[in-house]
């Protein structure tokens, strides 16, 4: 991957669809001992009624 003058990088089209990342999806980086992952953001649906 190379990396931009701005810092981005495009995700490759077969790990987009691995993680369900289309055009608008938040991501996040992650960190755990060195390593950095890429993970999508759910959020979270509201059901039925607030009182």
């Amino acid at each position: 991957m190379h990396v931009t003058a701005k810092g981005q990088v495009t995700i490759p089209k077969n790990i987009r669809e691995e993680l369900g990342i289309k055009p608008g999806t938040d991501i996040d980086f992650r960190e755990n001992n060195g390593r950095f992952y890429i993970v999508r953001i759910t959020k979270p649906t509201v059901t039925g009624k607030l009182s």
